[in-house]
């Protein structure tokens, strides 16, 4: 029988979690105002071009999101994984950058298909656990940044800076921020709703319905003009959960925080980009708010993601309102797309002789 815990025992619990809610949001902020600042003091001493908004869009994004995938208990384990985060990154926009030529044809760009490799990793890899789940959505953030910025960065000459500024900007805030023993809560149960089946077919399985979405949304792009179709790939992408359920309840969620954050964020465009103070303090807050409230409040992340994601377009100088709303549009096609192949595959596992079944393989 189970036994009720004490109640002073859950209020430690509950003040433990926000303490290191707070140390990872800390973490953070630290790493992104690192990643920009070593940029820019590069650029002056090394090359300017490490000053460009594309190498700060790099720099800033690998550290970051490598803070973010980090989960470990201990300090020196974060240490290790956070340099392993930033490199499995760098190496997925190294090799982005470096097959350029073979992703044109004619006038035709491809560019964005490497994001369908990157969504089948963010989701398959999350039954293994929680550093193969930050690994996945590492290979992810390198191939995104690289594919943002691939028209408009030369990796050959500044590649190697790129990655040491982003690795000393995502282990110096764990050095210094990261508690000795950290209570942490991973990102769900690594188990699947077919336990029975073997692990690399639900791995693949779980890759397959988060990858699904993402060729029909390089397919719709030309025809609904999508200006940003990897903000909708991205939200099929990291909706997909071990269980049906679970992913229906990231759906709704990631939708509901979206359609938050995204009008406060426009409410910004008040200040103009001189404003840089308001608009860097509300990205800080939107990052200790996006720390505090994952994993168990995903629509408060995204509305704190989205939220900071409009303050630092609206910071670098983006004023088109029909761009930053498109944020919304495309997270509700990313959404509507992964729940219909969350459908479409619930009901060939459900069939008794279906193709899903391991023998069938």
């Amino acid at each position: 029988m189970k036994t009720e815990r004490p109640f002073t025992q859950r209020i430690q619990d509950i003040v433990s979690h926000r303490e290191n809610g707070i140390r990872k949001g800390a973490r953070l902020i630290l790493a992104y105002a690192l990643a920009v600042g070593l940029s820019l003091l590069s650029a002056h001493n090394i090359h300017p071009s490490l000053a460009s908004p594309a190498a700060l869009s790099l720099c800033s994004g690998l550290a970051l999101w490598a803070c973010v995938s980090e989960s470990a208990v201990d300090k020196r384990t974060s240490l290790q994984h956070a340099a392993l985060l930033v490199t499995i990154g760098t190496v997925t926009a190294a090799l982005l950058f470096s097959s350029t030529k073979y992703l044109h044809y004619g006038q035709h760009s491809f560019t964005e298909l490497p994001l369908v490799l990157g969504a089948f990793c963010v989701a398959g890899l999350r039954v293994y656990g929680d550093l193969a789940t930050g690994i996945g959505s590492q290979i992810y953030i390198g191939l995104l940044l690289a594919q943002s910025n691939i028209a408009n960065f030369s990796w050959t000459g500044d590649g190697p800076w790129i990655f040491l500024i982003a690795l000393t900007a995502a282990t110096l805030p764990q050095l210094l921020l990261h508690g000795d023993m950290e209570i942490t809560r991973g990102h769900e149960i690594h188990q699947t709703e077919s336990a029975a089946q073997p692990m690399w077919l639900n791995a693949f399985l779980l890759g397959l319905q988060s990858a699904i979405p993402a060729i029909l949304i390089l397919m719709l792009a030309p025809v609904f003009h999508l200006r940003e179709p990897s903000w909708a790939i991205t939200a099929a992408a990291y909706v997909v959960s071990a269980y049906s359920l679970g992913t229906a309840d990231r759906i709704r969620r990631r939708i509901v925080g979206t359609v938050i954050g995204v009008p406060l964020g426009l409410l910004f465009l008040v200040f103009g980009t001189k404003e840089h103070l308001i608009l860097w303090g509300g990205v800080a807050i939107g990052m200790l708010i996006y720390a505090l409230s994952l994993p168990e409040r995903y629509d408060i992340a995204c509305a704190a993601y989205a939220f900071v994601l409009m303050l630092t377009m609206i910071a670098s100088g983006e004023r088109s309102v029909s761009l930053l709303a498109s944020r919304v549009w495309e997270t509700l096609l990313g959404c509507g797309l992964a729940a219909l192949t969350m459908t479409g595959m619930s009901w060939l596992k459900r069939k008794p002789a279906g193709w899903l079944q391991p023998e069938a393989l």
